[in-house]
């Protein structure tokens, strides 16, 4: 069979199972990707991996959404063709990869099929699609769509930076008018655009306007938003600093006050960025940087190079106090919350329980300390556990501290931990050493042994 033939039938198979997802083998990956106009996203899984078990019923539902657009929808198994994986650098799973115009950029849509679908729609995009007036009227932006952009007549510059915004910008909607009468109609002039709010203002921008995108972006949204990762991302770069706040969504009052707190304050600093979600959404991320979640609505200052600073609970949350403490987050000295439970009564047990409030102590006193960071609900650590106490009565308190400090219920940042358990031993001198051993009784007992010289295997006898 000839290669025209091949290429051929192939295209025909591309159309005709578009409304599924093609199978990609080392067979025919190169081909498939080969014929990328209209679109081509792939997913490289693996049967066995939980979160692509999760995608595929969305995934396959997408594909059913695009039927006849053009996009294609496909999925290659990593672990049944490891070439594949290997020929496009995957090292895990799902990783999806869009295909376009002989150039592959990641997927960054949500999960669902309707997100997946939305957003192979937009980056599939050639031309920005025509509007009548009768149209621009009828796409009023509302909910998640901040404005409508407007391109009238014809600029080829403009034209191309709206293409490319129209793949990548979810929440804002980039159309254009080339009829006279429709130019007419809206009072506009040939070659510039037009940003109609979701307020229901307008904003021209002129043919030559410079850095246009970034001129729309600042004019298209309010002072507070929604969190989304786009509008973080976008927040993130234009202001000096964000204000997350958080609100229980089920709670129209407390989200109410919450809007109305972040208005109010956000009159008085432009260079400060306004977000909030909901904090049962956020609940984990809140109480790992501190939040006591007893006390909401709340806010976070999250500032590039410094860190994230949980709003002090101890004091009253309102325009004038969050105003003062943006104020200290800028100097580098604002009051922040560490929650932390009570210090125990008697924490004389083989394993000393560390919480914030004591924290502090115990590494003020110069004994070697081992601590095991944990979650409750953490399987690793509880299979641990018997170990880790048997680790405490073998071990002198005069030697090394056995310790352990619960990281979900207490101000998380005292040490970087990035998952459970993670076990750091202190030497009492500044010094620190991440454990990355066996967790079993015998090896955590000779990594202790070996850190202070002397052997306890006997101590016994």
């Amino acid at each position: 069979m000839n290669k025209g033939l091949t290429a051929f039938l192939l295209f025909l198979f591309v159309a005709f199972v578009s409304a599924g997802v093609v199978n990609l083998t080392p067979d025919n990956i190169n081909q498939v990707l080969s014929n990328d106009a209209g679109g081509i996203l792939v997913k490289f899984y693996a049967p066995w991996c939980g979160h692509c078990k999760t995608l595929a019923p969305e995934y396959e539902a997408a594909a059913e959404l695009l039927e006849g657009s053009g996009a294609v929808l496909a999925e290659a198994d990593c672990d049944a063709h490891r070439s594949i994986g290997e020929e496009y650098g995957i090292t895990g799973y799902p990783t999806l990869k869009f295909f376009k115009d002989g150039t592959v950029s990641p997927f960054n849509g949500g999960r669902t099929r309707n997100e997946i679908a939305s957003w192979v729609k937009r980056n599939s995009a050639s031309t920005l699609a025509q509007v009548s007036s009768e149209e621009i009227a009828a796409k009023k932006p509302t909910g998640s769509t901040y404005g409508l952009v407007v391109l009238f007549g014809t600029n080829a510059e403009f034209q191309k930076e709206f293409l490319a915004a129209a793949r990548s910008v979810e929440d804002l909607e980039f159309v254009h008018a080339t009829s006279d009468a429709v130019i007419a109609s809206e009072k506009a002039t040939a070659g510039s655009a037009r940003l109609y709010k979701q307020d229901g203002t307008t904003v021209d921008f002129p043919a030559g306007t410079e850095n246009v995108l970034d001129a729309i972006s600042k004019a298209a949204y309010p002072k507070i938003v929604e969190f989304s990762q786009a509008q973080f991302g976008r927040v993130s770069q234009q202001k000096d600093l964000v204000i997350f706040g958080f609100a229980p969504y089920e709670e129209t009052a407390k989200l109410d006050e919450l809007k109305k707190l972040l208005e109010e304050t956000a009159d008085k600093h432009d260079n400060v960025g306004f977000l909030y979600g909901d904090s049962k959404v956020f609940s984990r991320g809140l109480s790992g940087a501190g939040a006591s979640m007893n006390f909401l609505p709340t806010v976070v200052a999250i500032q590039a190079g410094s860190g994230q600073f949980v709003w002090d609970e101890s004091v009253p949350l309102n325009p004038t106090t969050l105003s003062t403490w943006i104020g200290q987050v800028f100097a580098g000295n604002p009051p922040t919350n560490k929650k932390s439970e009570d210090v125990p009564a008697d924490n004389n047990g083989p394993v000393v329980k560390l919480v914030y409030r004591n924290y502090n102590e115990y590494f003020s006193k110069g004994t070697p300390i081992f601590v095991k960071y944990y979650a409750p609900w953490c399987g690793h650590c509880k299979s641990m556990a018997p170990d880790w106490i048997k680790l405490g009565e073998t071990i002198s308190k005069n030697d090394v501290i056995i310790a352990e400090y619960d990281a979900t219920a207490n101000y998380a940042e005292v040490e970087k931990v990035e998952g459970f358990p993670t076990l750091v031993f202190y030497d009492g001198k500044g010094g620190k050493e991440v454990y990355q051993g066996d967790r079993s009784f015998d090896s955590l007992l000779s990594f202790v042994n070996s850190k202070i010289k002397h052997d306890h295997s006997h101590d016994e006898l």
